[in-house]
């Protein structure tokens, strides 16, 4: 059974794309591309047409390291569905490497965090002697900054033998003009990629065997000046013209557009039959005999398609492996002439097409692609119908970009699933760094859709948190829930259990957190639970069962790691967790360093109530260290946060008392003597000596004359070194600053 919480891969993309037998060896190209293999960058860049594709797959075909290779599309524009891709490129280069990134990536971990660097190791095992290719090829359709960092840091960071090669028909945004000046950049443009005229002849006379006069050849050269797949178009059309001289001067001067004279031209020669097939199926990014049936409703289209495939013109080969059938996809020229041909002649046929690929694809469990055909259609009915019906199925991938932007595409007339539709991509900007306050805000007004089908159970559900900072309404809310999915599947009241007992907890009520989830916890998966783990462990701590507690954060803690979720947001929850219970044990450098795993993830969504959390144990922290100057900075943080909400359950009197303490520690210090070493302290503040001069003067560490600084002030009731001063000299601690000696020349 596939793991549903990994992101789907297209094995299509993955393969090199066959090179049309045709075609001859741009060995001038190749021996660019060999010459790169220094450089951690190789970039080759030039319009539609140009070859790229077919120049890099013939360099693979005899380059001595192997090649991890990525075919993109559009939806390749999200970066968890990119990497997914990467790790699956790299796997068929070394079964294996990639395991533990893969890990990661379904664990919900951070890209650059934590599945780079795993993905960095995978590249460094997985290069030969010979080294390690990746070809990342149409990257122009790859527009997200995400998708732009998460390369730019791969490439930044790969280790020795090891090459990326990009392919695009725009400048990528990968701090090229640096790289140049560096020289780690190897690049391969327009120029290069252009035929000579030797190329030409080669091609038309050789490969095609046109037997073209020498001034037949010069009048290509002039009119299509080495553009491949112009020359490619003139080769497919020169055949059926019996006056070649004719042909040649026809299409200089008939249109501007010599790729659309020649693509037309090359069109007109087809069987009709053939053109009605290749116009129906353009609106198909990917090809294969099962879906072209399926679309055209023939079951004869097979016969069809291997007979544009035969062509070696219209169609590359991108996988002919498939148990599914050979996948195929069209030159982007015709393509694009193809769709707009479809457009003038059936419009009334396209939104048929595009449902019949919808259901097939459908069928097979590609549901993005569904909703896609379906949003393509004009049917937002059935796109957000098939929103509603895979919701949970798209969540659980973590594609939260795709999953707004599948979303944002679907046409305004989406019936009764209308709602459900806000309300997950609500929840999927929530987990991608939306604001709870935006959230929060989005699913109250949602509440008025409550009879739309879905919309309730997933609203109610998402609102069972303690973060929007209303948690004794949220408790209500939940227990609410639990009554009326009493005779829901067991996973759905398990999931309902998850977030009410952490909800229960931060309300201050840990028996009754208990009682919800011990029942339950042995039916949750996944983040809730460990959750709910977490939760139990922080119940057993306010029971005083301490060590039962420690056992409940280490196994929560074991369960995110071996799941690949160490660095997810998601998991916060459970180092803030741990942290609590391993300062009840008396581990404070262990519970320190939870805290900070805790607040990398919590200062992604900075100024929320998560991070307020973790400011308040980190005050906590502080205080049991005796370093008050750093637990008040912590607790003023949080305490700007909290203000603004309601109601944060635990929070606020576990704040208070961190707050009455420094006060209670100010009030005991102020006006009170200084100590021996305090005030060998205090004697160098008039100096030029640094705080690290003042230690090594004193034969004290840093951290040592931070703590009598700190204690110095309080007793003084100053906040910097320049009025500690002032305050010692005014009352009689420190010698009256001496009189500035008067200048040689002044007036006595």
């Amino acid at each position: 059974m596939r793991d549903l919480s990994a992101p789907l891969v297209n094995e299509a993309k993955l393969r090199v794309p066959h090179v049309h037998r045709e075609t001859i060896g741009r060995r001038r190209v190749t021996r660019l591309l060999l010459a790169g293999d220094s450089r951690p960058l190789t970039v080759v860049c030039a319009p539609a047409g140009f070859g790229k594709t077919t120049a890099l797959a013939q360099w693979v075909e005899t380059a001595p390291q192997p090649t991890a290779w990525l075919s993109l599309d559009a939806h390749d524009d999200d970066p968890r569905r990119l990497v997914a891709h990467l790790l699956a490129a790299l796997e068929r280069v070394r079964p294996g490497a990639a395991s533990e990134a893969e890990r990661a990536l379904r664990g919900g971990s951070d890209l650059l965090e934590t599945v780079l660097p795993l993905l960095l190791d995978a590249l460094a095992h997985a290069a030969t002697p010979d080294g390690l290719a990746i070809v990342f090829d149409d990257w122009h359709l790859v527009r997200e900054p995400p998708c732009q960092r998460l390369l730019t840091a791969l490439i930044d960071s790969l280790p020795p033998r090891v090459r990326v090669v990009v392919a695009s028909r725009s400048a990528p945004p990968l701090r090229l003009a640096r790289r140049r000046a560096a020289g780690t950049i190897a690049e391969i443009g327009r120029e290069a990629l252009t035929f000579r005229p030797a190329e030409t002849e080669r091609l038309l006379n050789g490969a095609l065997a046109l037997a073209l006069r020498p001034d037949q050849l010069a009048a290509v050269e002039e009119r299509i000046a080495g553009w491949p797949v112009g020359l490619a178009l003139v080769g497919a059309s020169m055949p059926a013209k019996p006056d070649r001289d004719r042909f040649l001067q026809a299409f200089s001067r008939s249109r501007s557009d010599v790729a659309e004279y020649l693509v037309d031209e090359v069109l007109d020669q087809l069987d009709p039959a053939l053109r009605v097939f290749l116009r129906r199926t353009s609106i198909l990014s990917r090809l294969n005999e099962s879906l072209c049936a399926a679309v055209l409703d023939d079951p004869a289209a097979g016969e069809l398609l291997d007979e544009a495939r035969r062509s070696d013109l219209f169609l590359t080969v991108l996988d002919d492996a498939d148990p599914g059938g050979t996948w195929m996809r069209c030159h982007q020229l015709f393509a694009e002439l193809l769709e707009r041909e479809l457009r003038v002649r059936e419009p009334a046929l396209i939104a048929t097409l595009h449902l019949r690929a919808s259901r097939w694809y459908e069928e097979r469990g590609r549901v993005e692609e569904a909703i896609v055909h379906a949003s393509a259609a004009g049917d937002g009915h059935r796109a957000a119908a098939l929103v509603h019906r895979h919701g949970e199925r798209l969540m659980r991938t973590r594609q939260y970009l795709s999953v707004r932007r599948l979303i944002d595409a679907i046409p305004p007339d989406r019936g009764e699933f209308g709602p459900y539709c806000r309300a997950l991509h609500l929840l999927a900007g929530g987990l991608d760094g939306v604001s709870p306050d935006e959230m929060y805000a989005g699913f109250r007004e949602l509440r008025a859709d409550y009879a739309s089908p879905g919309v309730e159970l997933l609203v109610e559900h998402c609102l069972l948190s303690p973060f929007f900072g209303r948690v004794r309404e949220a408790v209500e809310r939940g227990r609410a829930l639990s009554g009326r999915t009493r005779e829901q599947p067991l996973s759905v009241r398990a999931a309902v259990a998850a977030n009410l007992g952490v909800l229960l907890w931060f309300a201050g009520e840990s028996r009754a957190a208990q009682a919800v989830l011990e029942p339950h916890v042995d039916a949750m998966v996944e983040r809730r639970r460990t959750w709910a783990l977490a939760t139990l462990a922080l119940a057993d701590l306010d029971s005083g069962l301490t060590e039962r507690a420690l056992a409940r954060a280490s196994a929560a803690i074991s369960e995110v790691e071996e799941n690949g979720g160490e660095s997810a947001f998601e998991h916060a929850l459970v180092y803030q967790a741990a942290t609590c219970v391993l300062r009840a044990a008396g581990r404070r450098e262990q519970a320190e360093a939870t805290l900070a795993r805790a607040a990398r993830l919590t200062r992604k969504i900075p100024d929320s109530l998560y991070d307020a959390f973790t400011l308040l144990l980190q005050a906590e922290l502080e205080l049991d260290r005796r370093d008050r100057s750093g637990a008040r900075e912590a607790a003023t943080a949080a305490r700007a946060i909290i203000a603004r909400y309601p109601d944060v359950g635990v929070l606020e009197p576990r704040l208070a008392a961190v707050e009455a303490a420094l006060r209670r520690e100010a009030g005991e210090l102020l006006g009170s003597d200084l100590t021996r070493a305090e005030r060998r302290v205090l004697e160098l503040l008039p100096s030029d000596l640094s705080r690290s001069g003042i230690a090594a003067a004193l034969y004290l560490s840093q951290d040592t004359v931070g703590s009598h600084l700190r204690r110095i002030y309080r007793r003084l009731g100053v906040s910097s070194r320049a009025e500690a001063v002032a305050a010692a000299r005014a009352s009689g601690l420190l010698a009256p600053a001496a009189a500035p000696e008067p200048a040689a020349n002044s007036p006595r």
